[in-house]
């Protein structure tokens, strides 16, 4: 045993080389960099992309995914090799993945706290508008609304197209659906449980995927 070397290092020396071993894994490629910024971002559009592949897969009737631009705990994921390791520095917390099912009329409140707060990750299946006077548009990919050719159609909507007596399943972290982040009016609403951590659902998304390219398509447009 060398000076200073105490025993107890000895016997976690095997731990934490395994450890490392574990979080230097390559698991994709980013072709660009990843930025965490408002009011989306390539970071928070790679997050949400992942959620809702996912919880598509679990619930069929879910249209979109939200993450709380806080959860997101890195401010980029340079080009080059992605590690297990940064998956667990941006998503560092044991946060599941759930399913919402909520009404047109609680949806809209969301989708303005998140306008009023200059914005958080929100997949590409909802195309939303923010107005400072108190509005908030939407439309959903899925829904039939709009084709895929006419993404740009969702820069336009200035009328409210959520329809506050129908139920709208949106995939977001059990954190959220908990109250967090201001969030206290989704407190109690009926939800799925899926099971899933968001940062193995990232993982996942991004192994299958390989090499992975920034998508820095904005979700929601501010109009003055």
């Amino acid at each position: 045993m060398s000076a200073g070397t105490s025993e107890i290092e000895i016997m976690l020396k095997p731990y934490r080389d395994s450890l490392s071993g574990i979080m230097n894994e390559v698991i994709g490629n980013a072709e660009g960099d990843f930025v965490k910024e408002k009011p989306g971002g390539s970071l928070g559009n790679l997050v949400t992309e992942a959620m809702y592949t996912a919880a598509k897969q679990i619930d069929k009737k879910c249209v979109g995914a939200i993450c709380n631009y806080g959860g997101l705990r890195v401010p980029e994921i340079k080009k080059g090799d992605i590690t297990k390791g940064k998956i667990f520095e941006l998503l560092p917390f044991e946060n599941e993945l759930v399913i919402l099912e909520i009404r047109g009329e609680i949806l809209e409140q969301w989708l303005y706290l998140i306008g009023a707060s200059g914005g958080w990750p929100i997949s590409g299946s909802i195309y939303s508008n923010y107005n400072a006077g108190g509005k908030v548009a939407a439309i959903f990919k899925d829904s039939a609304i709009i084709e895929e050719a006419d993404k740009n159609l969702a820069l336009k909507i200035t009328q409210p197209m959520i329809r506050h007596d129908s139920v709208y399943h949106i995939a977001t972290s059990d954190y959220i659906a908990n109250g967090g982040d201001n969030c206290e009016f989704l407190k109690g609403q009926k939800r799925t449980n899926t099971g899933l951590l968001l940062r193995d659902v990232v993982m996942n998304d991004i192994r299958k995927r390989t090499n992975i390219q920034p998508d820095t398509q904005p979700r929601m447009i501010f109009i003055k």
